[in-house]
């Protein structure tokens, strides 16, 4: 969890999220996140926040997609 908070702190910053969100509009694409657990939802409100939205989530443990949107 630590790596993952040190990942979340580096992304926060308001340049690289408006880059990330002018990558995504200039290529019209959508955007699926890998996660759909803790980690996934709260990458999901920090991109929400940020005006990036996220398509779905794509996980590989089912326990964790069922029918959550």
């Amino acid at each position: 969890m630590r790596e993952f908070n040190k990942t979340v702190d580096e992304i926060r910053s308001q340049a690289d999220l408006e880059k990330y969100r002018d990558i995504i509009e200039k290529q019209d694409r959508k955007l699926v996140l890998f996660g759909a657990g803790d980690c996934g939802h709260r990458v999901y409100d920090m991109l929400h926040k940020a005006g990036i939205e996220a398509a779905c989530f794509c996980d590989n443990r089912r326990q964790v997609c069922k029918d959550k949107t």
